[in-house]
């Protein structure tokens, strides 16, 4: 019951900085993937299949709901935006999870559109325009 009344919560939670790059790439994904759901959350230790720790992880839950992204606490901010973007490329490719060439395409399309949503927002320079 906990998972799922935070799971609800994390849905409504809102951003109180004006130029979260975390949800420039949600939007990013969005915008490009606008089908594929997923649930992600910055958590303190994330730890791979073989329990090492790693930045980031996706799980593909076995009863088909969506997949659960986890993007490490403990790195930097910069660091997380782009674990996060890696981490939406599995979600976009769920059968890639090599890092083929499926993947990598999902990885630079949201790249790019991170780009062209910052650009737009917020100029070259990175202030508001």
């Amino acid at each position: 019951m906990k998972d799922k009344l935070a799971a609800e919560a994390a849905g409504r939670l809102q951003s109180p900085f004006g130029n979260d790059p975390f949800a420039l790439v949600a939007q990013a994904f969005g915008n490009l993937f606008p089908d594929r759901e997923y649930s992600a959350y910055i958590i303190p230790e994330v730890t791979d299949e073989n329990g090492n720790s790693a930045c980031g992880v996706t799980t593909f839950p076995e009863d088909g709901s969506p997949p659960v992204v986890e993007v490490s606490g403990e790195i930097p901010i910069a660091a997380g935006v782009e674990v996060l973007a890696h981490e939406l490329a599995h979600v976009a490719t769920p059968e890639d999870q090599t890092h083929g060439d499926a993947w990598r395409a999902a990885f630079d399309r949201i790249f790019e559109e991170y780009n062209r949503i910052g650009q737009e927002l917020f100029g070259e320079g990175g202030e508001e325009p």
